[in-house]
């Protein structure tokens, strides 16, 4: 399959292999919104920690990616 943008026309798997931040930032706002509508479900079950409890998920998580991304950047640096 290939799109049409603009002034040319690209492979779906091609623009994949290019734009790959993209694809990621993309599958991860779908995650993330099936994550935050699970919250919503869980406090409506009567759940009333369940949003403190994914915040301090989401805080690791961003611990973690800096973690990565400046180990990535000490081997790109060395």
């Amino acid at each position: 399959m290939c799109f049409d943008f603009r002034c040319f026309a690209v492979c779906r798997v091609q623009w994949m292999m290019a734009y790959q931040g993209m694809v990621c930032l993309a599958t991860n706002q779908v995650w993330w919104t099936w994550e935050v509508e699970d919250v919503f479900r869980k406090v409506h079950r009567g759940m009333k920690q369940a949003m403190k409890e994914y915040a301090k998920k989401q805080h690791r998580q961003i611990d973690d990616l800096v973690v990565q991304v400046a180990s990535l950047a000490l081997i790109i640096i060395k």
